[in-house]
């Protein structure tokens, strides 16, 4: 026995089961697409420090390189390993200074004992522990020494003396 609907058809046309079946893939396509686009900022984590300044100091007759530095990133980091010019002088991965997300600090660089000459470029580079490398350039004011052994000390802001 064979159903009858009252219009005489025979069912849906198949334009209309198309277009009721688009409008469903359409409305899962968007869906998706926006479950989708909330999960990227949970793989796409980063690590970034801005330096807000940089100057030279002399401290008890010593050269020391100061810089603010910034995490803009939205990770906490820790800096494990302090260059200049290319070549490690501090290493602190058994005591790394660690910077929370939106954290700023003004850290100090007391660098080797060779001398500091006025006018020459240094760059410093902070290496992190995921292996970025964040540079800091400075342009000595002073000829100075540097210190025995070099050092890199970093604060928060407003506890470091009169930094």
């Amino acid at each position: 026995m064979r159903v009858k609907f009252k219009g005489g058809g025979e069912g849906l046309s198949s334009v209309v089961a198309l277009a009721i079946l688009l409008s469903i893939v359409l409305a899962l396509a968007i869906f998706v697409s926006g479950w989708g686009t909330s999960l990227i900022p949970v793989f796409t984590r980063f690590e970034e420090i801005k330096v807000q300044g940089t100057w030279q100091d002399i401290e008890d007759g010593e050269s020391s390189f100061l810089m603010v530095i910034f995490n803009s990133g939205n990770l906490d980091l820790r800096v494990e390993r302090v260059f200049l010019n290319g070549r490690l002088v501090v290493d602190l991965s058994s005591n790394p200074v660690e910077l929370k997300v939106g954290e700023k600090k003004v850290c100090v660089l007391f660098p080797p004992d060779a001398q500091v000459t006025r006018g020459k470029v240094y760059n410093i580079d902070l290496n992190t522990a995921r292996g970025n490398y964040f540079r800091a350039t400075v342009v000595a004011r002073f000829t100075a020494p540097g210190s025995t052994p070099a050092s890199f000390e970093c604060y928060p802001i407003g506890t470091a003396g009169t930094y």
